[in-house]
């Protein structure tokens, strides 16, 4: 597993998942998770990605260290470990206080009820929960349940792979980026940092730039930084403006680096090529978006800057 790109490392004391999402055949931690299989701690095929404590992981990540952004247990969802598993990784926040930990699942509901067992007030401050969703569907359904979970926590979204338009703001009807006071906790919940990334890998399919140019500009507006990662595998040519066009091979418009390759329509007068994530890279609208909050920012980062 490489590193996210908006961490420093990656942290997985425990892995895994359980069947029942729709993500579950394109879920490429357990794609990583067959690979590994049978060495690394990780369970023999076919019980690859079954939940699992990882002991030696942990006593890595005991040791001291220079205070760093941790994607923790990214290879699976946090959610579905024991609640002993999710206490002794709430316990490294405890520990090091210095660092700061990302915590992602697709199941907030059933993660607040377990950090409920454990009796855990006040909130961790350094201890970052968020969802992920990648389309509207999702984020109706996962956003609430997190806000509702963990008043007064910090909290986040990962919109990746964003699959459709997702809106985290509508209106009059429901703004999740503005602090929303929920029946079960005193203080305001909000989302205070989205990440928002195509899809990769075999399959992947392409994203409109208008639904990430949506997400961007409603992040702008609440002051909520965002972090655009990839476009993934496909590229879509309203990003291309500044490469030589031609028309050739029965592709109209199509920039020259990209004859041949893959192509789809978006939209009317709009194609993605597939060219993979490395060319695709993370401009969006010809600019880089890698907003981090202050609260997540290290010490030495701040001093850098």
């Amino acid at each position: 597993m490489g590193t996210i790109v908006y961490a420093h490392k990656n942290i997985n004391v425990a892995t895994g998942c359980r069947d029942g999402l729709p993500c579950w055949h394109r879920c490429w931690a357990r794609q990583m998770a067959r690979r590994l299989s049978g060495r690394h701690g990780y369970p023999e095929m076919p019980f690859e990605f079954r939940p699992t404590w990882h002991e030696s992981a942990f006593n890595k990540a005991l040791r001291p260290h220079k205070p760093a952004r941790i994607c923790l247990n990214f290879m699976g969802d946090i959610a579905e470990q024991t609640t002993d598993a999710i206490g002794l990784s709430l316990g490294l926040a405890r520990r090091f206080r210095n660092d700061r930990y990302l915590w992602l699942t697709k199941r907030p509901g059933l993660l607040a009820a377990k950090m409920q067992q454990l009796g855990l007030t006040p909130p961790l401050p350094n201890v970052w929960i968020g969802t992920s969703v990648g389309n509207q569907d999702e984020a109706d359904e996962r956003v609430p349940e997190l806000l509702a979970g963990f008043p007064g926590w910090n909290l986040w979204v990962s919109v990746e792979p964003m699959l459709s338009e997702v809106r985290l703001s509508r209106g009059c009807d429901y703004n999740w980026l503005d602090p929303v006071h929920v029946s079960n906790g005193s203080r305001p919940a909000k989302l205070s940092f989205c990440v928002l990334g195509g899809e990769s890998g075999p399959g992947a399919r392409p994203m409109h730039p208008d639904w990430a140019r949506t997400l961007r500009d409603e992040c702008k507006q609440a002051g909520v930084p965002f972090w655009f990662k990839q476009w993934g595998e496909w590229l879509p040519d309203s990003e291309t403006l500044d490469m030589t066009w031609t028309v050739k091979d029965g592709h109209p418009g199509a920039p020259v680096d990209f004859i041949g390759k893959p192509v789809c329509n978006l939209s009317p007068g709009l194609h993605a090529f597939r060219v993979g994530k490395k060319v695709a890279g993370d401009y969006l609208d010809g600019k880089q978006h890698h907003e981090l909050p202050q609260e997540l920012l290290m010490e030495w980062e701040k001093t850098n800057d």
